[in-house]
């Protein structure tokens, strides 16, 4: 699955707005900018969480033959 599907579909349970009553209103205000957020975090994991050594090829060799 592509990051941008996986960021619509996981962006509205990791950033939720506060609770209240303009939450959801809120929630599908910024749900583009929560999806980009999101994305951006699937795209840059291994910058931010370091590549883990395990002895075969990453994904991204497995993938794109890098």
């Amino acid at each position: 699955m592509h990051a941008a599907n996986l960021s619509i579909i996981f962006a509205p349970t990791l950033l939720q707005p506060p609770p209240g009553p303009s939450s959801f209103a809120l929630s599908m205000t910024n749900l583009g900018k929560s999806a980009n957020i999101v994305k951006s975090l699937i795209l840059q994991q291994n910058w931010i969480f370091g590549e883990e050594e395990i002895g075969r090829a990453s994904c991204r060799e497995r993938v794109y033959g890098e």
